[in-house]
């Protein structure tokens, strides 16, 4: 799968991304295992909502850290595209 700015990622079936409030950590469980993102990914991974295209989750993330916009659609586009190919990511757009 291809991962562009126009995706709209989602957490498949199986795939919950939520806070553990036991560990005081957010945490990003599959049926395999759970993953604590580290802050940056905690940042995109908590603009997932199935509705928001990829490039309106770098805006928002632009925004709130006065950060260049193509510096982070980079990271993020790294970020998913890796997690799209373990099955943790998919888009909405896809068909």
């Amino acid at each position: 799968m291809t991962i562009t700015p126009d995706s709209v990622p989602a957490f498949p079936r199986g795939i919950k991304y939520r806070f553990d409030a036991a560990r005081a950590v957010w945490v990003l469980l599959t049926p395999e295992r759970a993953m604590m993102p580290d802050e940056n990914a905690q940042a995109v991974l908590s603009g997932i909502d199935g509705e928001r295209t990829i490039a309106g989750i770098v805006a928002d993330l632009a925004d709130r850290y006065q950060a260049p916009t193509d510096v982070i659609m980079a990271d993020v586009l790294e970020l998913l595209t890796d997690l799209a190919g373990r099955g943790i990511i998919t888009d909405r757009n896809a068909s």
